[in-house]
């Protein structure tokens, strides 16, 4: 029943006003597409800073906070996965790869343009666009890049918490 509430959750929110905005608008989230201020304790806030809280440890590497964010049946579509999607152990591994790597590409800064939160019970969905620099420390000197992704992420309110359980994003070129 869960997996069907999501599906139809990501769906209506794709169907119905899940698009970003082409330009980059500042930080001021919005809730359910309308611009309307995000209230202090609301549930859109509380996700908002779940949101906060990915950015920052995927910054840092840091698989541990990685771990207290990802939900046990997350999944996120990757291609070099055999299956086509890597769960909450792969995006682990993934993390920790990357952090004890000779030559990792750090990643800088991360932040999220455009955000838009949808809450459907217990179930919220985050749309945006995504801006990620990361210093290619293999290079000599070494060099900065940014990429720029869409993204949707599916949090789903487990007792007091909200845990990400299905993660998409697509490069803007």
């Amino acid at each position: 029943m869960m997996l069907k509430y999501l599906l139809f959750a990501s769906f209506l929110v794709l169907l119905v006003g899940t698009t970003v905005n082409s330009q980059v608008a500042g930080p001021t989230p919005t809730v359910g597409g309308k611009d309307e201020t995000v209230t202090p304790g609301s549930k859109e806030e509380a996700v908002l800073k779940r949101e906060a809280e990915r950015r920052e440890a995927y910054t840092k590497l840091d698989p541990d906070l990685v771990a207290k964010l990802l939900a046990d049946d997350y999944l996120t579509p990757t291609p070099e996965h055999p299956s086509g999607f890597s769960d909450k152990k792969a995006a682990l591994e993934a993390v920790i790869k990357h952090r004890d790597a000779k030559d990792p590409y750090p990643i800088r800064a991360m932040r999220s343009d455009s955000t838009k939160v949808k809450i459907y019970g217990t179930i919220a969905v985050v749309t945006g666009i995504s801006t990620i620099e990361m210093e290619f420390t293999d290079r000599n000197p070494p060099t900065m890049a940014t990429a720029r992704f869409l993204y949707m992420n599916v949090w789903h309110l487990e007792g007091k918490r909200w845990m990400l359980v299905r993660a998409s994003r697509e490069r803007i070129r």
